[in-house]
């Protein structure tokens, strides 16, 4: 981490990733507590964890790796979304609520090959967009192609942070079906329930 009091002049203020440091996605708290999710190669990702003078930090590995991570506080809930490795269908973008320091996914996006880095803009209480890119669609000639999608989430509360539903489909319009899709507009829908608590 760099710090400046004028933007132009630069100094060291700390090493946030001390080992195979790499994409890391930061969340500033009101206090100006830090919470962070680092990928570190193909290794598992770590939750960070710092405070100001932002001097020392707790680092805990998560039980998968993440790559192109995000992290965002919707509510009171803790929402992390990246790609994820299967053996069976290869890399995958996917979205999880971090309960304490345990990740619970609850969608699995359509995307394959190169995919991932999400973005989240929440619309209501209940309600976001989350963008990320993938390539698992071909163009008119058959060749792969790689594009922009967008999902929209709506969630419920719940006790428990369990798996409702998942899909998205593709800005242009592309028609992706799931027998559980809460809408089949475009955007689609993505239904999740929402854990009880969030405590980072």
């Amino acid at each position: 981490m760099l710090e400046s009091d004028d933007g132009l002049v630069w100094r060291k203020r700390a090493v946030f990733q001390e080992t195979a440091g790499d994409e890391t996605a930061f969340l500033f708290e009101p206090d100006g507590s830090i919470l962070a999710i680092g990928r570190r190669g193909s290794a598992a990702a770590q939750l960070l964890r710092s405070s100001p003078p932002y001097t020392q930090w707790q680092r805990k590995d998560l039980d998968r790796y993440i790559g192109g991570p995000l992290l965002v506080k919707w509510g009171d809930h803790y929402l992390v979304g990246g790609r994820k490795m299967t053996k069976e269908t290869g890399p995958k973008t996917s979205l999880c609520w971090l309960v304490g320091d345990r990740l619970h996914e609850f969608a699995e996006l359509p995307s394959s090959g190169d995919n991932s880095y999400p973005g989240f803009v929440e619309l209501a209480p209940g309600r976001a967009l989350v963008s990320y890119y993938s390539s698992h669609e071909r163009d008119a000639s058959g060749k792969e192609m790689t594009a922009i999608y967008l999902a929209e989430l709506v969630v419920e509360a719940s006790s428990r942070p369990a798996p409702s539903a998942a899909s998205a489909g593709p800005r242009k319009g592309a028609d992706s079906r799931n027998s559980r899709i809460a809408s089949t507009h475009n955007p689609t829908s993505t239904t999740s329930t929402m854990p009880a608590a969030a405590s980072p």
